[in-house]
């Protein structure tokens, strides 16, 4: 299988259903020599495969739980999995992905929308950690709240309300958020 991934002249697809093979038939070891073989930048096709193949499944967990990996890529082929997957268990490096300060501020967000989409209760939670979170851009701590409201109405006009009296953050974020806490059919404290 090693050799098929190297053979550039396949079509793509022969060569990733390889890696998916290897990481199959061999776990951590399998990823880790596919991962030798295919540059770093030589992922992307996981987004496309995940739900046509479900042996890209699991090559996406381990592709999500590798550090060494570009953030972004990681964050877009979780949000793929979370969305397209049809297991409903997903690996611990997408909490990971969701509460670390070094992830992307809007993949952040992202990803925690794409799992309260899947998986409501284990999306509020997110949710509530990201509107808590000052390392995220306030506009998207608005955009959580508003998603989190969405979800659970008192949580959310709870925290678009910490929002517009937030220490630190912007008059206009504070006023989106005033705004959006003002559309609620249930109307938090102001």
């Amino acid at each position: 299988m090693c050799h098929l991934i190297t053979i550039k002249e396949l079509p793509g697809d022969v060569r990733h259903r390889a890696v998916c093979e290897l990481i199959a038939l061999c776990h951590e070891s399998g990823y880790a020599e596919a991962r030798r073989l295919l540059p770093k930048r030589g992922w992307s096709w996981l987004t496309n495969a995940i739900g046509d193949d479900p042996w890209a499944a699991n090559a996406a967990m381990y592709f999500i739980e590798d550090i060494e990996m570009p953030v972004k890529q990681r964050i877009v082929v979780a949000i793929t999995l979370v969305k397209r997957s049809p297991g409903p268990v997903f690996p611990p490096a997408v909490d990971d992905l969701i509460e670390s300060p070094d992830s992307p501020s809007e993949g952040r967000l992202n990803l925690a929308v794409a799992l309260a989409d899947r998986n409501p209760s284990q999306g509020c939670l997110f949710l509530r950690e990201l509107v808590a979170d000052r390392t995220l851009q306030d506009l998207h701590r608005v955009f959580a709240a508003e998603r989190l409201r969405d979800l659970d109405a008192a949580a959310g006009n709870e925290a678009l309300s910490s929002l517009t009296v937030g220490v630190g953050i912007a008059p206009a974020t504070r006023e989106l958020a005033r705004r959006s806490l003002a559309k609620s059919p249930i109307s938090g404290p102001r």
